[in-house]
């Protein structure tokens, strides 16, 4: 599915966790993927592919601090009503806007641009960065929080077996990973 596409558009995207960032990685970054064409050969292909991810979640992508692949804007614009669609889909499809649009974007200046530099680091970024942070840690986070409002501590031990009877019940066995985020809250 990736091979010869340019553009590719995922829309709707929520809750994507570091683990299948890391698969998405490969395919923003590489410059060959492989691939098994149907009634073809199978083996490396040339990746061309650029993405675009849309949301309406300010919960979707997981980045950190020094992710180096991603633009991130937010758009505070409010929904239009349906005739401002309408209007918008007839100048684009039938009176030649999707042309004007392109013609436009040939035009935009682009000299001070620098297509190997990373994106830079937006407002949207960086709220995206505080709010993707992923269900075990949040869920550690809270648990921390409640045990510290009743004790002043806690034994690794009282941690696991909260972890068991939650939704987190198969990470028990993650401890580096469990200790980096105890180590990050302080």
């Amino acid at each position: 599915w990736l091979v010869n596409r340019v553009f590719i558009a995922v829309e709707e995207v929520k809750d994507v966790s570091p683990r299948q960032m890391n698969k998405l990685k490969s395919l923003i970054t590489e410059e060959t993927v492989n691939a098994d064409i149907k009634f073809g050969k199978y083996g490396e292909e040339s990746n061309v592919s650029n993405f675009l991810f849309t949301s309406n979640e300010r919960r979707s992508l997981y980045l950190d601090e020094s992710d180096r692949r991603y633009f991130v804007v937010f758009s505070e614009a409010e929904p239009q009503k349906a005739e401002y669609y309408s209007k918008l889909n007839k100048w684009l499809t039938e009176d030649g806007g999707i042309n004007e649009f392109y013609g436009m974007l040939l035009c935009h200046d682009l000299s001070d641009s620098n297509p190997n530099a990373r994106p830079p680091m937006t407002e949207a970024k960086k709220t995206l960065i505080t709010n993707c942070v992923p269900d075990l840690d949040l869920w550690i986070r809270e648990w921390c929080e409640e045990r510290f409002t009743l004790y002043n501590s806690f034994k690794w031990g009282h941690l696991i077996e909260a972890m068991k009877c939650s939704p987190h019940s198969r990470d028990t066995s993650r401890a580096k990973y469990i200790k980096r985020i105890l180590e990050d809250e302080g």
